[in-house]
């Protein structure tokens, strides 16, 4: 899907448009976004069956030591596409919440 449509998309509730964002707070809009794929500017690779996942950078960062290193550290990693073969898509996607 494209840009416009993510930016764009309003719901109607009660009648009214109204864009996905409002009357959310903060972790209501992250929630959103990661379960819509919204804005995802980093992939992963996860698990045996190599399942690509995406998620927010600045998220992560933010509530980890390791993935602030990993994304933005003195080498921060270069690859598209991250891969984590030794956890699988559902243990990764509670991690991601």
């Amino acid at each position: 899907m494209s840009f416009f449509y993510y930016v764009f998309t309003c719901d109607f509730v009660e009648g009214k448009m109204t864009s996905w964002q409002e009357g959310k707070n903060i972790h209501d809009c992250n929630k959103y976004m990661l379960d819509n794929q919204i804005f995802c500017d980093v992939r992963f690779k996860v698990g045996k069956t190599g399942m690509l996942m995406g998620a927010h950078k600045f998220v992560l960062a933010s509530r980890s030591s390791v993935f602030a290193a990993m994304l933005y550290g003195g080498l921060p990693e270069t690859s598209d596409v991250i891969a984590v073969p030794d956890i699988e898509p559902d243990v990764f996607d509670i991690l991601l919440r």
